[in-house]
């Protein structure tokens, strides 16, 4: 990794095949802000910006610069700065109009040097409720606990579900449709406290308040495939599940809530060797 100072801010290249969370721990160990909820989540740093990973009130698209890329056509490096990438919620061209275009070789980021922690999410806020003048480094440490504590941390001597995180995207609506929805979320205790506002007159609504609102309770299992007993938007593969076995649950799940809401859940997850259908 390398790092260059511009104002406030120190703009951080990585090779795609870095590791992201030892970038994460890097990144925290320097005190540069901007990625520390992104912790605990398995992969590459050149894979974060294809899904424009997200969680805990952070998005990876909020701190890139620049996207360094070879056309897979023809070998020829390509520079994306960050509007070019047209990152949006779990997307951006690499996995939609440019898909399969470009092999990503780098990354960088503009991080803010000693910047304040981002506390922008409930499990988060709770979390760290007890703790005072905490710091990018305690964001981080809360973040890894909390994904251990839903079977999804991914590390060395740490127990895990079989499964791929979160299955579906939250759906994005428009405020006034999610008034009404809120109200039976609520009654499993979702609902406006779960919600996201993203401003232009949309709201994020959680898809596990949907599910369990559906009638799918954590920890509902049928043959082997299964929720989370600790989250509802977690699809479990038990033992000798098969893929096929999955879509089909997964499929159960959104023909119920689409009955129920109206709303059709996307996967977040890539389906590799499904027809189109199966993404929804």
């Amino acid at each position: 990794m390398s790092s260059r100072t511009e104002g406030d801010y120190s703009c951080v290249h990585a090779g795609s095949g870095e590791d992201w969370q030892d970038f994460v721990d890097w990144c925290v160990s320097e005190k540069l802000q901007g990625v520390e909820c992104l912790a605990g989540i398995p992969g590459a740093v050149g894979a974060s910006p294809v899904q424009n990973i997200g969680a805990y009130g952070q998005e990876v698209s909020e701190t890139i610069l620049e996207i360094g890329a070879l056309e897979v056509d023809t070998g020829k490096p390509i520079l994306f700065g960050n509007e070019a990438c047209n990152f949006g919620y779990r997307t951006s061209i690499f996995n939609s109009t440019s898909e399969g275009k470009y092999f990503i070789t780098g990354v960088t980021f503009k991080l803010k040097r000693n910047g304040e922690p981002s506390i922008a999410h409930r499990d988060l806020a709770n979390h760290l409720k007890e703790a005072c003048n905490f710091t990018i480094r305690h964001v981080r440490d809360s973040i890894i606990d909390i994904r251990d504590s839903k079977g999804l941390l991914v590390r060395k001597g740490h127990k895990r579900f079989r499964c791929a995180g979160s299955f579906f995207k939250n759906p994005v609506l428009l405020a006034e449709r999610s008034k009404a929805i809120e109200e039976e979320l609520q009654k499993v205790g979702a609902g406006a406290y779960w919600s996201w506002p993203l401003g232009m007159g949309k709201v994020k609504i959680p898809a596990a308040g949907l599910i369990q609102s559906a009638g799918f309770r954590q920890g509902y299992r049928k043959g082997n495939v299964g929720l989370s007993p600790k989250h509802a938007l977690i699809v479990i593969a038990y033992r000798r599940a098969t893929a096929q076995e999955v879509i089909e649950f997964t499929e159960e799940i959104q023909a119920k809530v689409k009955e129920k809401f109206d709303i059709l859940l996307r996967p977040e997850v890539r389906l590799v060797g499904f027809p189109p259908s199966c993404s929804g």
